[in-house]
């Protein structure tokens, strides 16, 4: 059962644009995606976007609730060490003992494992492959900072060899 739902996500995936590259990094150690909410599945009218659209539905809907200050059920306020405002860390408990990280609005997910993981420390994140579009980000050094303890998330260290 598993694997035919496996089979047809994919394919789904394969087939539209907005959809593509979330399947592009299917082997990469660290993958962030950005939007959230499994976003093919609780949002399939988003499949059907071009980047165009899309992009002006995430400007149009989570930026402004971003901006705003919109507070999620289990989020921990964090800040870069790049400076670059306020992110969101939201977790999310799937299955007991089984857990989902979102940074904003962004999946926060580990491809090697199969599991979501939260990436804390000084990281390179190297790619953020979105289905926002065909083409992942520039990779970005991360420092995460709670806020509210003013202490930074325990280091975990990433090989450059890992990173494609």
């Amino acid at each position: 059962m598993m694997m035919v739902l496996s089979h047809t996500f994919r394919s789904t995936c394969e087939f539209f644009q907005t959809c593509q590259s979330y399947l592009r990094d299917g082997n990469a150690p660290i993958t962030v995606f950005a939007p959230v909410n499994d976003v093919f599945l609780y949002q399939p009218n988003l499949m059907y976007m071009t980047q165009t659209e899309l992009l002006n539905h995430i400007a149009n809907s989570q930026v402004p609730d971003i901006a705003l200050g919109k507070r999620w059920p289990k989020q921990t306020l964090v800040r870069t060490s790049v400076q670059n405002g306020y992110i969101f860390i939201t977790q999310f408990e799937n299955n007991p003992g089984n857990y989902s990280y979102f940074a904003n609005a962004g999946r926060i997910c580990n491809h090697e494992s199969g599991y979501s993981g939260m990436i804390s420390g000084q990281q390179y994140l190297y790619k953020v492959c979105s289905p926002m579009g065909n083409q992942p980000y520039l990779g970005t050094a991360l420092s995460l900072v709670n806020d509210a303890k003013g202490e930074a998330f325990p280091t975990t260290v990433v090989k450059f060899e890992d990173l494609s």
